[in-house]
């Protein structure tokens, strides 16, 4: 959490700050794991404030993905999966039903009849269902390539190698002008 304060008026805000501490792009999609303690709620929101959502894990490879990034960071992290509505009833925040799911064995389990209404992700890549804050949560944003060029001439002065790199995911192509 980071306090802000007017210099003129004295005014104070709080804001919650996280930082990235890694990413993966996967079929079109960039996942950001984000290290700072926040709630449900407010990883969500911050997800949301910049234009993407908690991740919503819809597949084997997609948890794959994410699960490297929670284990590369060492942080339990928030994923996207609620039963608040219903207890035992796990969908999305967008009310999707969930049809892929990873549970750790005896999950979900309210933890003895504590409200344990949001999904979390072990280091494992097994899932977790969890209440209160935890050190990180994983963002899902759509992803398009942004491309810088270069390009290297050859010997033969008649061709020339231009090579293409997305600025936010390190991917390349090049092509022969």
């Amino acid at each position: 959490v980071k306090t802000f304060k007017c210099s003129a008026c004295g005014d104070t805000y709080t804001e919650v700050v996280a930082t990235e501490a890694c990413n993966a792009v996967y079929k079109g999609t960039k996942y950001v794991l984000y290290s700072g303690s926040m709630t449900y709620a407010e990883a969500k929101a911050f997800c949301e404030k910049f234009g993407g959502h908690l991740v919503k894990i819809t597949s084997q490879e997609e948890n794959d993905v994410v699960a490297g990034l929670v284990a590369s960071s060492g942080i339990k992290s928030w994923i996207n999966g609620t039963d608040e509505v219903k207890e035992g009833t796990w969908c999305f925040d967008d009310g999707e039903k969930m049809t892929y799911l990873n549970w750790s064995q005896g999950e979900p389990n309210s933890n003895s009849g504590t409200d344990q209404d949001y999904m979390s992700m072990f280091l494992s890549g097994k899932w977790d269902d969890s209440h209160g804050e935890l050190g990180g949560f994983v963002c899902e944003f759509d992803h398009k390539h942004t491309y810088s060029s270069s390009i290297e001439t050859q010997s033969d002065i008649s061709k020339a190698v231009k090579t293409f790199k997305c600025s936010a995911c390190g991917d390349t192509y090049t092509e022969v002008v």
